[in-house]
């Protein structure tokens, strides 16, 4: 009582409601999100697409995890694993489908049909998990390692907790969440006043190119964005043909 009656301009009758009533404001706050996600996650709304690289023991107990905890927004599709069916468990059929080999996953992931990849293969596959490391680090899917402990390079790894199943996050997507929406704000602010700037350069430089060169002013080019959707990137055209290519 002697620290709140310092509070300078505050009466202590309203420092104590606001002590009672701001813990209690946050919690009903913080219940009400929970139960619009779950109400959500259940109706098949704001679900993250996973697949689990390596039908294993530990990538079983991963599936059962996800199954087991719908609140977290998780929905496995199924099992890719190229191993010799010796070296790999049996996945019962209520945990989760093997969809595919190493290659299937990689192209489903680079179509933007899968967010999140779960690597649970054994420790003797190294190379298996550098090479898809390799593979999806220029895509827009968060990549997890499922091990105990692991003997590669993991120098911007982070432990996180899938249920009572550790995993180490390799790649990380920026556009998920808070900050993939803070991110979209940064990009409509700062483009829109970037291209304001540069808007007056950029006519100076089409009209020399139209009056020089002639032809088109702009060359479009096809690229991959967000979930691998397909987009057009327009520039400058500084040579004389104008060909996407294959």
């Amino acid at each position: 009582l002697a620290a709140l009656s310092l509070v300078e301009g505050a009466p202590l009758l309203s420092v104590l409601l606001w002590l009672g009533l701001a813990p209690a404001a946050m919690l009903l706050w913080r219940g009400l999100v929970d139960w619009l996600l779950l109400s959500a996650r259940r109706r098949g709304w704001l679900l993250r697409r996973v697949a689990i690289l390596g039908a294993t023991e530990r990538g079983m107990a991963l599936a059962r995890e996800l199954r087991d905890e719908p609140s977290m927004g998780l929905s496995l599709l199924g099992f890719y694993d190229d191993r010799a069916s010796s070296e790999r468990v049996s996945v019962p059929p209520e945990v989760g489908p093997l969809l595919g080999a190493h290659a299937d996953l990689v192209a489903r992931a680079r179509a933007g049909r899968v967010d999140i990849v779960y690597v649970a293969l054994p420790l003797n596959a190294q190379a298996r998990i550098r090479d898809l490391v390799q593979a999806l680090s220029d895509s827009c899917v968060s990549v997890y390692v499922v091990a105990d402990l692991l003997p590669i390079e993991l120098t911007s790894g982070e432990w996180n907790a899938v249920g009572d199943v550790p995993v180490v996050s390799v790649v990380e997507t920026p556009f998920w969440g808070v900050g993939g929406l803070l991110k979209r704000a940064e990009d409509l602010v700062l483009g829109a006043a970037m291209l304001l700037v540069a808007a007056g350069p950029m006519a100076l430089i089409a009209l020399a190119i139209k009056v020089t060169q002639g032809g088109p002013v702009l060359f479009r080019q096809r690229r991959y964005g967000l979930n691998g959707e397909e987009i057009v990137v327009l520039k400058f055209r500084t040579m004389c043909c104008a060909e996407d290519g294959a």
